[in-house]
């Protein structure tokens, strides 16, 4: 889940950068959904010569951490 966007653009420059928080979440059946970890994105973003935005760097600053043993670990048939 992200959340808090914010984004500062320079038209006549083509840059951009933005801040952002992120939590990611986890649920399984013998767990509650709980918080895995949270943080920050600090993007940056260019305008090429056709006017498109694309990123040029990010930045994940990790602030909390939580049980992920069993995050993304799949059964095995």
């Amino acid at each position: 889940m992200t959340t808090n966007l914010i984004v500062d653009a320079d038209e006549t420059a083509g840059t951009a950068s933005a801040r952002s928080y992120f939590t990611v979440l986890q649920s399984r059946p013998d767990l509650p959904l709980q918080p895995i970890v949270a943080g920050r994105y600090e993007d940056a973003f260019a305008r090429d010569v056709n006017g498109r935005w694309h990123f040029t760097d990010r930045l994940i600053i990790i602030e909390h951490v939580g049980d992920g043993r069993r995050h993304l670990r799949q059964q095995l048939p």
